[in-house]
Parts: structure tokens; C-alpha cells; sequence
């Protein structure tokens, strides 16, 4: 039964977020479809949430495969995810279709771009919007809360790396500008700033260089004998030491969708 409220926002033309309990998802239109960039906690009737953004043909597309990002996936037909990804998905019960890094969305007059950025998960994709200067991260960068590198697959080396990419998005070479950054979790908006601080953070967690602080209440159902929280600057990562780094994001040439 959906019981679960739901709240639209719209961040620009064309352009939604749809907020739910403690998580948002994404919705971005062009001229001929949609996108919809994660499903959420499920209990919403998200459906009708679209429906009232754009009559436009929807698909959607998952960030990564945690629960609270896959869970309405019932209830609509065609979904991505990374190719690492898609055996979690089949698990949840979730049948989606392979997108690789650098592969392309067409929505019409639109291209969302996707960027493989490994850290949170090891099959983590962010949805670049080069035209519009828009990036949405998923779990990848959060503002007001510790970002989660302590699950199944979690790389604090592949973070950083990740986080690398995002901050060249500040100056592409294809000409994009990177203007706004949205969060799934807490505050919506990031800057290039929140960016450069967590892989100030997470460099020096790397090398040993910061301190273990308490574990808050709100965080311990994620925390074991080897996970750890560090802070730096305003930013913060819950770590899971001595992780592995996961397999090479698979790389295809650049296909649109």
C-alpha cells in the first residue's frame, strides 16, 4: 500500500527533485523523454509524482543498488545501472538494462552523460548535465552528513579518485561548466568547495593523518570493530579500514541511450 508522502521542487527548467521521507530522487525532461535518476524508498507513489512533472516516456535510472535508491523500481519499465551493480539489483528483485561509464542519455535536446565515480559503491554513477552545468551524485557527495565508505564494495582509494573526476567537471573538455551539484541525502546543493574538502578529508584518512572520532548514535546500525569516522574541514566519511579497492569500472565507448 502507498502510504508515504512525496513534495516536487523544481530546480531549473525541465528539471525536479521529488523529496521523500529522508532521501530525494531526480527528474530530468528534454524534448521527446524523461530520466528519472534513482527510485527511492518505495511506499510513495511515485508514478503519479513524475506524472505531474511531464507526460513525457520515463525511464529510470539507478545510481547505485542500495535500498533506499532501488526500492520503487516496480514501478516503471526501463531501468539502468551500472553493469556492478545489476547482480545486487537481481537480488532486490529489480531487473535493469546495462549503462557504462560514458554512455549518454538522450532525452531530446538533452544528453545526461554518465560519469562512473566508484567510492560509495563499487558500481556508483553520477548524471552529468555538460549543457546545463548539472550533476546529480547520488550517495557520492553529501554536505551535512558523513558519506557512507564502510558498506559491501565501499573504496576509500576509488572515492578519491571519483571525487577527482567531479571537481575536473569544473572545467570539462567538451566545454561544460559544472554549476550545481545535488545530493540525495540532507541539504540538495553542493559546490566544487564541498567536493575538494571530502577528498581533502578523504587524502588524509588515506595517509593516516586524522584521528578516529566517535561513531554518533544515528550511525552505529552502519558501524562495526573496523569502521571509524573522520572530519576535516566540514566534511566527514564514515570508513571501513583496510577495503578493498573494487575492479576497474568497465569502460565502453560512448553510446547514447
Amino acid at each position: 500500500m502507498l502510504q508515504k508522502s512525496y513534495s516536487i521542487h523544481p530546480l531549473s527548467e525541465g528539471a525536479w527533485s521529488i523529496e521523500m521521507d529522508s532521501v530525494r530522487v531526480f527528474l530530468v525532461a528534454g524534448e521527446t523523454s524523461a530520466l528519472l535518476i534513482d527510485t527511492g524508498t518505495g511506499g510513495v507513489d511515485l508514478r503519479s509524482a513524475v506524472r505531474e512533472c511531464t507526460a513525457l516516456p520515463i525511464r529510470a535510472v539507478n545510481t547505485h543498488s542500495h535500498f533506499d535508491h532501488i526500492s520503487g523500481n516496480s514501478a516503471f519499465e526501463m531501468i539502468f545501472s551500472h553493469p556492478m551493480e545489476i547482480s545486487s539489483l537481481a537480488k532486490a528483485g529489480f531487473k535493469a538494462h546495462p549503462v557504462n561509464d560514458g554512455s549518454g542519455f538522450d532525452l531530446g535536446g538533452r544528453i545526461l552523460q554518465v560519469i562512473g565515480v566508484p567510492g560509495h559503491s563499487p558500481g556508483n554513477i553520477a548524471l552529468w548535465d555538460a549543457a546545463e552545468g548539472l550533476l546529480f551524485t547520488g550517495d557520492t557527495v553529501l554536505v551535512d552528513q558523513p558519506v557512507l565508505l564502510c558498506l559491501d564494495g565501499a573504496s576509500l582509494e576509488a572515492y578519491i579518485r571519483s571525487l577527482s573526476k567531479i571537481i575536473a567537471l569544473e572545467n570539462d573538455e567538451h566545454g561544460g561548466s559544472l554549476r550545481r551539484i545535488f545530493c540525495s541525502h540532507g541539504e540538495m546543493e553542493a559546490n566544487v568547495g564541498t567536493v575538494q574538502r571530502l577528498k581533502k578529508c578523504a587524502e588524509a584518512v588515506d595517509l593516516g593523518k586524522l584521528a578516529a572520532e566517535p561513531v554518533p548514535n544515528n550511525l552505529r546500525e552502519f558501524a562495526t570493530e573496523t569502521t571509524a569516522l573522520f572530519g576535516l574541514e566540514g566534511a566527514s566519511l564514515l570508513v571501513k579500514m583496510r577495503n578493498a579497492v573494487p575492479e576497474k569500472m568497465v569502460a565502453m565507448k560512448p553510446v547514447n541511450i
